[in-house]
């Protein structure tokens, strides 16, 4: 009893000791999806994709990484010096999410020279990641790590910081594609922060020039391995479908509706009015979240929101620098606080429920069924788009399951579809594919009942079932 009066004690002196707690179960967080979490197909692929590259090859030459490989790249240090588990996997991605909330930490400080709420916006911004699939393997918390270091840079206004700042802008892009829109904010600070049109051109000039000369030097390495820009012209996502405007809207809904700190720091803003017209960062801020939430016009997948979170979760300590007056700074504080918690509220009482319904172990006996049917190691396994998470592509601890031969992954149409069922010797089929026209057409099914034998089927860990094909020739 002496040692709980002693803590509840401390933390009845500390004005800021709820911090202490968010903290905690922010890291509480992140340790139990670390042994809960699923792999899935962008998991499985990303590191697929490293291995190859730890085997010797060279991506969009001896395969086709599907995004910027720099990523790839990274990951194999990890895997090279710790064992190649969804553990080591994980633990890397929440690594470098906890390194990105570090960043907002530093930004925030440069903003409101506030510590305490510094170190609020950082813990919110890991509590959120959560809501944002920031409990899977993604490429998105490497753009954020570099995009962030690069608006660090920016505001220190000296030629090196400058060409630095486009030099991570530049990684930012080749983590994924949409990191691009960086280098954008880095020359719009400029822009807006200087005075002068000489001093405006400078800024942008240099971080231009960080940028190019990344760009070139990277491209001039790859060339020498065989790389044509073609084979890297598929990054622009000219051929993406766009799902268009009802997309665009429902992800600023997603975006209200998870961080709740969006619509009063917005009342706020409004609230201050003319105050906020000539700060830089404010206008960064909203530019950041407008610019990243563009994607949703293509796909709306939550972890493409993941890229405009700290742009949203900074405005907190930007209003909190503008606002004057103790009253109403308490009001503020009171208002985000009460939000944040209730957003712990709904992780708790629903992700975490979600998370432990659908737990690894769960995914393993799935799997530990299939290699019953199909033997550990066989090569040129076709496997359907539904049936990617539960199946070949996982990596769990390679002494209880180990990889299939794969037939270069899943296909999204037709045609490519055909491809696969020409090579491979065995197929794992969701019957959710076999109904989808768009992947399964009428050329494709009268292949796969010609040249194929259905043997066995197992409850999909989706919904019905997921059927297993033998080809008739293949002994």
């Amino acid at each position: 009893m002496k040692t709980l009066d002693v803590v509840l004690n401390y933390f009845r002196d500390k004005k800021w000791s709820f911090l202490f707690i968010l903290g905690a179960l922010a890291l509480f967080s992140y340790l139990i999806c670390l042994f809960y979490v699923q792999t899935g197909f962008d998991h499985s692929f990303y590191i697929g994709s490293s291995r190859l590259i730890m085997e010797g090859k060279y991506p969009f030459v001896d395969f086709n990484p599907g995004y910027p490989p720099l990523v790839f790249y990274l990951m194999t240090i990890p895997l090279s010096v710790f064992p190649d588990n969804v553990y080591t996997h994980l633990a890397t991605i929440y690594f470098i999410i906890f390194i990105d909330a570090f960043l907002i930490y530093i930004l925030s400080i440069q903003i409101c020279k506030h510590k305490p709420i510094s170190v609020f916006a950082s813990i919110y911004f890991l509590l959120l990641s959560l809501c944002f699939d920031g409990m899977f393997f993604l490429l998105e918390p490497f753009v954020l790590f570099f995009g962030l270091i690069s608006l660090i840079f920016v505001q220190r206004n000296n030629i090196v910081a400058l060409i630095l700042a486009g030099v991570f802008s530049f990684c930012a892009s080749w983590c994924k594609q949409y990191g691009i829109g960086f280098v954008c904010l880095c020359c719009l600070y400029q822009i807006i922060v200087n005075r002068t049109i000489v001093q405006k051109m400078r800024g942008a000039f240099l971080i231009a020039a960080g940028f190019l000369l990344s760009c070139c030097a990277f491209y001039g390495i790859n060339m020498l391995q065989g790389i044509e820009l073609s084979d890297i012209s598929m990054l622009s996502g000219s051929t993406y479908k766009r799902y268009g405007m009802n997309s665009f809207l429902d992800g600023y809904i997603k975006l209200f509706k998870r961080v709740p700190s969006v619509l009063p720091c917005l009342v706020f803003a409004a609230y201050l009015g003319k105050r906020l017209v000539n700060s830089p960062v404010t206008a960064i801020c909203i530019a950041g979240i407008i610019g990243f939430m563009m994607q949703c016009y293509v796909r709306n997948y939550d972890h493409y929101i993941l890229l405009a979170l700290p742009f949203s979760v900074l405005l907190i300590p930007i209003l909190y620098s503008y606002i004057n007056g103790s009253i109403m700074k308490r009001c503020f504080l009171f208002i985000i606080i009460v939000s944040s918690l209730m957003k712990v509220w709904t992780i708790c009482r629903t992700d975490y429920h979600i998370l432990l319904s659908n737990s690894r172990e769960k995914e393993y006996i799935w799997s530990q069924e299939l290699a019953t049917i199909i033997p550990y190691g066989t090569d040129n396994v076709y496997v359907s788009l539904w049936s990617l998470p539960s199946s070949t592509h996982n990596y769990y601890k390679p002494s209880m399951l180990k990889e299939y031969g794969m037939t270069n992954g899943f296909a999204l149409e037709p045609l490519t579809t055909k491809k696969y069922l020409s090579t491979c010797n065995y197929c794992i089929i969701d019957d959710l594919d076999l109904n989808n026209r768009n992947v399964f057409d009428t050329d494709n099914l009268l292949l796969l009942d010609k040249t194929f034998i259905k043997i066995d089927s197992i409850n999909s860990l989706q919904s019905g079932r997921t059927f297993i094909y033998k080809r008739i020739s293949y002994k």
